[in-house]
């Protein structure tokens, strides 16, 4: 699974795209979350929106 993280300052939405590129599922939860989704996807690649917001994300995924 891929994920595509369009990152804010209090939610992140997130896109789950499977290894042909078919959307799974679109989420937008907010970022205090986000090891929930780090559990339910772990092994997954993750792609995240480079911008102000992004390191707290960056971490929060990266210790899950």
């Amino acid at each position: 699974m891929y994920l595509g993280i369009d990152t804010h300052t209090r939610y992140s939405q997130v896109a789950v795209v499977d290894d042909d590129g078919n959307l799974q599922d679109e989420i937008r939860l907010p970022n205090d979350r986000l090891d929930e989704l780090a559990e339910q996807y772990a092994g997954g690649e993750a792609a995240i929106e480079a911008s102000g917001h992004y390191r707290p994300v960056y971490e929060m995924l990266d210790s899950g």
